[in-house]
């Protein structure tokens, strides 16, 4: 009698966790693309690192792979060494039945037909187990199938992240090109701004051949004279002897540089109504930004000490404009009661209306002679003149039946109008 021991195959299965790995993306993976509006360099650099992030992966799940498919050989193997002992098992089954027959006759048939049974009962466990063994090949395949797809996922997603890096890296390259020329158009203007003020410098000494001696006040209290005017570049301070005060100086297209604002009429918002103290008149007021009173003391100092003329500039309330230039302007003394005493020669498109119409020259004053000489003006202007600058701003065009609002004779349209806006400037003359 030839025994069999059938021994049987076990397969230790893979785990899939340990085989593949968990394969998700973590946000961490995802952080570079969420923090684009972030600093470019910072993009970059975070990129490059979830790429070798990605890479080592990758390598661990190809060498992961390896091994699956070298126990995948290997398994195979097994399976044809137990097809080959199946086989084997079925020979020996067919010799046994062959060489054995007159045996078995005389062996008693049901212990016969047991180990047949046995026999058959054992090449039913060997294919069953073959059947299972294939389906976890099968299975495996599968998993090798998917593990291959998510392979080529992971490689689509790095050429997307190189293709990231290669945009931020370009824009980075964009951004220090922009940076570059801008820093060569900053030096360009630099350049230039040293050729203006240069040119300024020229220009001021040019400027200052023409007009009254301009200094910085050393005196801290001057700023404080004109409110919120400190810091309009036009300003300058004016010194002379025994007086010092703050001035706003333009340059007129038609009339040349130099000029020195001594009154402004814009709006109504300073220039006093009738009836203000003449001590407001005789000190100057106003806001040099806006409307203002220069003050007809400092115009006597002014206009005494050096010959000047005057310059005026109207704008009616249909934005014609017109001026009047005189080429002697000056003013008496207090004594005088500041009359206005010279102006020369007239020359302009408004008319000659500041020209006197009889030989008194004074301000208007308060016709009560109960009141001191100067002590109450009534409206703060020449008397006996055609036109009247200091007067009440009504802010639409009217036609004046009195002489109380700003007006420069029959100027517009043969009336007397209100006028918009007017100011009066002065300069030096040789």
């Amino acid at each position: 009698m030839y025994s069999y021991k059938f021994t049987a195959l076990h397969f230790s299965s893979i785990s899939n966790d340990r085989l593949y790995g968990s394969y998700e993306s973590s946000d961490s993976d995802m952080e570079v693309l969420d923090s684009a509006s972030g600093d470019q360099n910072r993009i970059v650099q975070g990129l490059k690192k979830s790429i070798k992030r990605k890479q080592k992966k990758i390598h661990d799940l190809t060498a992961k792979l390896i091994i699956s498919e070298n126990n995948l050989a290997c398994e195979k193997e097994k399976t044809k060494d137990k097809e080959d002992v199946i086989k084997s098992l079925k020979l020996s089954i067919d010799a046994i039945k062959d060489n054995f027959g007159q045996s078995l006759k005389k062996i008693d048939c049901d212990l016969h037909e047991t180990k047949i049974d046995e026999l058959n009962a054992n090449i039913e466990i060997l294919e069953c187990k073959l059947k299972n063994r294939n389906e976890k090949i099968a299975e495996l395949e599968d998993k090798m199938e998917k593990y291959e797809t998510n392979l080529k996922e992971k490689s689509g997603l790095i050429a997307e992240l190189e293709s990231v890096i290669k945009i931020a890296e370009d824009s980075a390259l964009e951004d220090i090109r922009t940076k570059e020329e801008k820093d060569e158009q900053i030096a360009k203007l630099e350049s230039q701004a040293k050729v203006d003020a240069s040119m300024i410098k020229k220009l001021n000494d040019k400027l200052s051949t023409f007009t009254l001696k301009v200094e910085p006040s050393d005196d801290s209290r001057e700023t404080m004279i004109y409110l919120n005017c400190t810091k309009m570049t036009s300003i300058q301070f004016v010194k002379l002897p025994k007086l010092s005060f703050a001035a706003v100086f333009e340059d007129l297209p038609s009339a040349g540089p130099g000029w020195m604002l001594i009154q402004r009429r814009i709006d109504g918002s300073v220039v006093p109504l009738p009836g203000y103290r003449c001590s407001e008149y005789f000190n100057g007021f106003g806001d040099l930004s806006r409307e203002f009173w220069l003050g007809y003391e400092k115009l006597h100092i002014l206009t005494t000490n050096q010959r000047h003329e005057l310059y005026i500039e109207l704008v009616d309330f249909d934005n014609a404009t017109a001026y009047a230039r005189y080429d002697h302007f000056e003013v008496g003394s207090d004594k005088e009661h500041y009359a206005l005493k010279k102006l020369g020669q007239y020359s302009g498109s408004a008319g000659d209306y500041l020209t006197l119409t009889s030989s008194c020259q004074q301000f208007v004053v308060d016709k009560n002679e109960d009141i001191p000489p100067y002590e109450m003006m009534d409206y703060g202007w020449w008397e006996n003149t055609l036109c009247n600058l200091n007067g009440k701003y009504y802010g639409y065009k009217k036609v004046l039946e009195s002489p109380d609002g700003i007006w420069w004779g029959t100027w517009n349209m043969g009336k007397r109008h209100s006028l918009k806006s007017c100011k009066m400037l002065i300069r030096p003359r040789p």
